[in-house]
Order: C-alpha cells, then sequence, then structure tokens
C-alpha cells in the first residue's frame, strides 16, 4: 500500500500531459489535394499574422463538458470568411482534454513557392 502512494504519482507524471502540433495536422479546407498541408512550403510568420479564428471543448473522460470544436464556431469567433487551412490541437492532462480547431483565412502570401501560389489561385 505504502509503495502505491509513490507509485501513482509516478505514473501521473509520466501518462499526465499530451499536445498535438497544430502545424503537422494543416489540412485544405476544400480537401483538394486529399492530404496534409506541405509545411516545408509555409512561411510561419505569414501564417501567424494571417486572420485565423479557433473553437474549443474541453472534456472529461472524453465526454465533452464545455464548448464546442466545430468549423462554424471557429470561422464565427475568428470572422473567417474564406477558410483556407485547417489545424487541430489535443491537449491532455489527466482525465482532461482539450480538442481545438483551428481555422485559417486564405492568403496567398501563406506559401513560399511560387507554383503552390499559380495552383492556390486558379
Amino acid at each position: 500500500m505504502f509503495r502505491c502512494i509513490f507509485l501513482l504519482p509516478l505514473l501521473f507524471a509520466l501518462i499526465g500531459c499530451y499536445d498535438t502540433d497544430l502545424i503537422k495536422s494543416l489540412v485544405y479546407a476544400d480537401n483538394s489535394n486529399q492530404k496534409k498541408v506541405d509545411i516545408s512550403q509555409i512561411n510561419f510568420n505569414r501564417l501567424n499574422s494571417s486572420k485565423q479564428g479557433k473553437s474549443c471543448v474541453g472534456r472529461l473522460l472524453n465526454i465533452p463538458i464545455q464548448g464546442s470544436s466545430s468549423i462554424l464556431d471557429a470561422t464565427k469567433n475568428g470572422s473567417v470568411n474564406n477558410v483556407f487551412l485547417i489545424g487541430y490541437q489535443t491537449h491532455w492532462f489527466f482525465l482532461f482534454s482539450k480538442q481545438c480547431i483551428v481555422v485559417f483565412e486564405k492568403d496567398d502570401s501563406i506559401f513560399t513557392d511560387k507554383k503552390i501560389n499559380t495552383i492556390i489561385k486558379k
């Protein structure tokens, strides 16, 4: 019993926190390429300064308890009119999780490759 008291906090420390990377989860809103965005072609300064919206839901034991993680709510929260990129974030802490959807407005200057910019404009 005495050992369990010390092992339990260690177990929580090992499995307690987990985050997903927003950049690695970026997909095109129109799903035209059927694949994730090539992050090597993104100008991150432009991406951070572009118009974006976020919507999150808090969960306890995977049961929604607060908020909403819908694309419509994210566009409304950020006043985004023309969604181009969608990203997903998840933060886990013990039994609580927060799942977010982040939408980015279309901006041709986000990509550094000229070929990609011409494809986007079509």
